[in-house]
């Protein structure tokens, strides 16, 4: 919903495709890391999560999926 293109509700950056997941965050905070690394922290953060606190949690269903794109 955030990540969208164009992006809403402050995103730094769209993630609809692949080259966007591969793609350094824009984030000084990570060092350039690519975007699905962040991406997969962030899911998994209790201090500072994605989605953000406010809007709804994925549930474990959704988290099993994008674990398993992230680890392929």
């Amino acid at each position: 919903m955030c990540h969208g293109d164009p992006t809403d509700f402050g995103a730094p950056m769209p993630l609809v495709s692949w080259e966007d997941f591969q793609a350094a965050s824009p984030s000084p905070r990570y060092g350039g890391a690519p975007s699905w690394e962040i991406s997969q922290l962030r899911i998994h953060d209790e201090d500072d999560p994605m989605p953000p606190r406010g809007l709804p949690e994925l549930d474990d269903d959704e988290l099993a999926i994008l674990d398993a794109w992230f680890d392929a």
